[in-house]
């Protein structure tokens, strides 16, 4: 008889531990829902919202600096064996030196490695462009690859030519990605 009581009472502490854990687990939906009906939000959920404003934000101002219908567009469009713009590297440049402020990172990791991954794509690109081009004597406005390497150097200028693209090529690349994940993770 003394074994067939402990199992009852096991069977009765398991119960009543079952018992409790539906009660709590029916207690912290009942919360949630009475949260949900009353607009009230709990502290993690004030903070995840100023992040995802604070995302937000910065998304704004990465994009007045590199901007789909502006530059970015130039160079998913420009071939680099010819004229470009020299103001065109302006805001690229702006964007990088405001990188390294630690102001200008995403509190969303997945938001943030898109934004590194356009770093670097851009660093290598501004790298090509500062290794490669020169300012267009006739009109200061504009950079190019020397004309006469063309001629003179062809193995050289087809070498700076398809660095500059595929640099280039690279950024549009990481730049698609990068404003894709931000409307993916900001519900833009």
């Amino acid at each position: 008889m003394e074994i067939a009581t402990k199992i009852t009472l096991i069977a009765v502490a398991c119960s009543i531990v079952i018992a409790l854990n539906n009660f709590f687990s029916l207690k912290d939906r009942l919360i949630n829902f009475l949260r949900k009906r009353l607009g009230v939000q709990s502290e993690q959920e004030k903070l995840n919202q100023e992040k995802r404003q604070s995302d937000r934000e910065l998304y704004k101002q990465i994009t007045s600096y590199l901007n789909s219908e502006g530059n970015m567009m130039e160079i998913r469009d420009a071939h680099f064996g010819g004229l470009f713009r020299d103001d065109l590297t302006e805001d690229l440049r702006d964007f990088m030196w405001k990188c390294k402020n630690p102001d200008f990172e995403f509190h969303n990791k997945k938001i943030e490695k898109e934004k590194r991954n356009l770093e670097n794509s851009l660093s290598t690109f501004l790298s090509a462009v500062g290794q490669h081009t020169f300012t267009y004597d006739p009109n200061p406005d504009f950079r190019c690859i020397p004309k006469d390497w063309r001629h003179r150097l062809p193995e050289k200028y087809h070498s700076a030519t398809k660095a500059l693209n595929s640099s280039a090529d690279s950024t549009v690349e990481a730049y698609d990605a990068f404003i894709r994940k931000c409307k993916k993770e900001l519900a833009l």
